[in-house]
């Protein structure tokens, strides 16, 4: 069969091969594998011990590290990751939490 790939896996890859090298870059700045996985770490334990493994976890961030590192955590911790902007009117966003 055909071996299941995850993300998370792939990050973990490259923090092994590149720790210290750029993952993202954002204006002026730059987060590394190391940094982008401990972000997302310390939110994938959050949303365990909140206990939202395969719970859907609705986010309104801007484009960004931020957003990112909240939907690796998602994924890690088997919380399915619900993305929604700000660009999104207040009825669409209502419509899709109720939904």
């Amino acid at each position: 069969g055909v071996a299941e790939i995850r993300i998370a896996r792939l990050l973990d890859g490259a923090c092994e091969r590149k720790p210290a090298a750029a993952a993202l870059v954002e204006g002026e700045g730059a987060v590394t594998y190391a940094e982008l996985r401990e972000m997302a770490a310390r939110l994938a334990a959050a949303f365990a011990d909140a206990g939202l493994a395969g719970e859907r976890v609705a986010t309104l961030l801007p484009n960004g590290v931020e957003l990112i590192a909240c939907d690796l955590g998602c994924w890690m911790a088997g919380a399915i990751a619900v993305p929604f902007e700000y660009v999104d009117a207040p009825p669409e966003i209502r419509y899709g939490l109720v939904d």
